[in-house]
């Protein structure tokens, strides 16, 4: 899109007025162009497209180490910090145009970021981001905003900064680990498994969330395998994954291609390591 554009000499906010609105498909299409091109329009004049990058990156990593990013668990998505860099460059006046370095940039965010209201955050994230995560959102640039603005950003700071959080040995007796697996002997619809089970498990979490518990994630690297841990469950009360998952494991058991041979694809659900259901 972005080729087509520049060979015509065409912005893609002038090709998006020229369509036709009944055209919703097209329109969606171009949504992430258009997205690219007011970022782009915030960048110029402050820093250079790959400090941006560097910064939004940064964020990333930090995040994903204090375990607050994946789409699984309907955290924030790279693309919520993309826009509000993009914001904070829009509404930050840089005297030192595209000089300014990913460091400075970096420590900035930090600082824009930690100044945000729970409300501000809201906004951000619309509907997609539960307010149970908030919370520990904040804290996270709080506490890495005290520690950019009173010391010196160096690589050895920033790899401190980023290095992800210790998993605990031993979780309090009130916690469930609670493990979800995928497998197949087919290579396809082992990947349309784990697509599903990323796509899906954030709507089963919210009901966890929305009824008091708490969700932390452990392991969620797409290798067929997802682990959290929610806290303040009664010893031994594994009723409360097997209501809440049931219907999880069921729509991962059919896979999307309807398919419900029981040699294509398996979906299990374990509870500090005892399975408690296979489907």
């Amino acid at each position: 899109t972005f080729l087509l554009l520049k060979d015509h000499n065409l912005s893609s906010r002038k090709l998006m007025t020229s369509m036709p609105k009944a055209d919703t498909t097209s329109r969606t299409a171009l949504g992430g162009p258009v997205f690219a091109e007011h970022v782009l329009d915030a960048v110029r004049g402050c820093c250079s497209r790959q400090v941006f990058a560097a910064v939004v990156e940064a964020a990333v990593l930090l995040l994903r180490g204090a375990k607050l990013k994946g789409n699984a668990f309907h955290f924030p998505r790279t693309f919520h910090l993309v826009k509000l860099l993009a914001q904070f460059i829009a509404q930050f006046n840089a005297e030192q145009g595209d000089s300014i370095t990913a460091s400075h940039l970096f420590r900035l965010f930090i600082q824009h970021a930690a100044s945000r209201s729970a409300l501000q955050w809201g906004e951000l994230f619309k509907d997609f981001v539960p307010q149970e995560y908030i919370t520990p959102l904040m804290a996270l640039f709080k506490s890495v905003s005290a520690t950019v603005s009173s010391s010196k950003i160096t690589p050895n700071l920033i790899v401190m900064l980023l290095q992800p959080e210790t998993e605990p040995t031993h979780e309090a007796q009130d916690h469930r680990t609670v493990t979800i697996t995928v497998s197949s002997k087919d290579d396809v619809e082992l990947w349309l498994q784990k697509q599903l089970l990323v796509a899906r498990l954030g709507g089963y979490v919210r009901q966890l969330l929305s009824s008091g518990y708490k969700v932390q994630p452990r392991l969620s690297d797409l290798s067929s395998t997802i682990t959290f841990v929610v806290s303040s469950v009664a010893a031994g009360n594994t009723a409360l994954f097997v209501d809440n998952f049931t219907p999880l494991l069921g729509e991962l058991r059919q896979g999307r291609s309807g398919n419900k041979d029981q040699n294509v694809a398996l979906a299990t659900l374990a509870v500090d390591g005892s399975i408690v259901m296979t489907r």
